[in-house]
């Protein structure tokens, strides 16, 4: 057997992606964002994201993973293709793979997703829609949205 470099007496070949990956992430090669960063505006992309410090926006990941770290809080609507969520989300999560609430999760807001799991624990106030093709929701609520020119006037209740 040949050992990496070509030498011989090795049991296996190696390579860098028999490597363990730092931080033990279940999303290798994600974006780390640590406890003492903030993050206000939209953040997008297609890479995966591991969230321990505090987003506020927009997040839309649309081939990629985000977590949401036991220290992480998220004030946000989140679009992912995996979305798992071990702290705080305040927003509306549309994960179009799967969306996982581990039981230390708190999430107030809705779930759009074609697969979810919520472990024994977690905390969720809002409402969850599974269905087997979030994309097209997701095109139906943006159509809609751009098709309103103008906002809605503001109306006082008679009293």
């Amino acid at each position: 057997m040949k050992r990496a470099g070509g030498r011989r007496g090795a049991m296996w070949n190696w390579t860098p992606k028999d490597e363990k990956k730092p931080g033990g992430s279940s999303h290798p090669e994600a974006t780390h964002i640590g406890k003492s960063i903030v993050i206000k505006g939209e953040v997008s992309g297609s890479g995966n994201i591991y969230v321990d410090g505090a987003l506020e926006g927009i997040v839309e990941l649309l081939e990629g993973n985000l977590t949401v770290g036991l220290e992480g809080r998220i004030r946000a609507n989140v679009q992912a293709h995996s979305i798992v969520v071990h702290g705080r989300v305040d927003g509306t999560l549309y994960g179009t793979k799967h969306v996982d609430l581990k039981k230390s999760a708190v999430l107030v807001g809705d779930i759009y997703t074609s697969r979810i799991a919520i472990e024994e624990g977690a905390s969720l106030r809002g409402s969850v829609l599974v269905q087997k093709d979030i994309p097209a929701l997701l095109r139906k609520k943006v159509a809609r949205a751009e098709s309103i020119t103008e906002p809605m006037p503001f109306r006082r209740a008679k009293t």
